[in-house]
């Protein structure tokens, strides 16, 4: 049979109403309504674990606000295996956008082993005026090592920030930017 369903990361379309859930072990993304007192609580899946391009754990899982309609922007997800973050869109069957990988950049180490990422669509000042993406770096160099259970462990890790539009320029086609359309502070619960 197999080992059971294991969800890693959750994360809530405030505006549609979907619950999204990132699982290991059998399942891959998966979506359903959010409403508790809703009679309809099945599951769709929205990608399956078993498709070639994940390789490895799911995470970390986020959504991008965008776009003039309620269900344009983008759910991003943190692929563990392979370092890299798979785009969705937001809207209808979730369809799969692309990937994308934080890498070296002079001084500052790439991304490793995420199993956390928030995004936020809001100016942010003039390092982050379209937005901010944030990953969660597991392996940080310089190593800090630590023994655990007869194995040595780098136990470094810090974020890594991200400006939205470099994210968003990384595709073939470029990835909405839409500073105006939603915020924390917007949202009224």
């Amino acid at each position: 049979a197999g080992a059971a369903a294991q969800a890693r990361g959750l994360v809530v379309d405030r505006e549609i109403g979907d619950l999204y859930i990132a699982t290991e072990k059998q399942k891959g993304i998966l979506r359903t309504e959010a409403e508790p007192n809703e009679k309809d609580n099945t599951f769709g899946l929205v990608e399956n674990d078993d498709d070639p391009k994940i390789r490895g754990k799911l995470h970390g899982i986020t959504i991008y606000y965008g776009g003039d309609d309620t269900n344009q922007g983008y759910l991003i997800v943190s692929s563990e295996g392979d370092s890299s973050f798979f785009v969705y869109e937001r809207s209808g069957d979730n369809d799969f956008v692309g990937r994308f990988a934080i890498t070296r950049d002079d001084d500052i180490d790439d991304a490793s082993r995420t199993v956390g990422v928030s995004v936020v669509n809001v100016n942010l000042g003039p390092e982050f005026p379209c937005g901010l993406f944030v990953a969660q770096d597991a392996f940080d160099e310089a190593q800090q090592v630590q023994l655990e259970s007869d194995t040595l462990q780098n136990i470094k890790s810090n974020f890594k920030l991200v400006a939205w539009e470099e994210v968003a320029s990384a595709f073939y086609k470029d990835l909405d930017i839409n500073t105006k359309k939603w915020g924390p502070r917007r949202f009224a619960l």
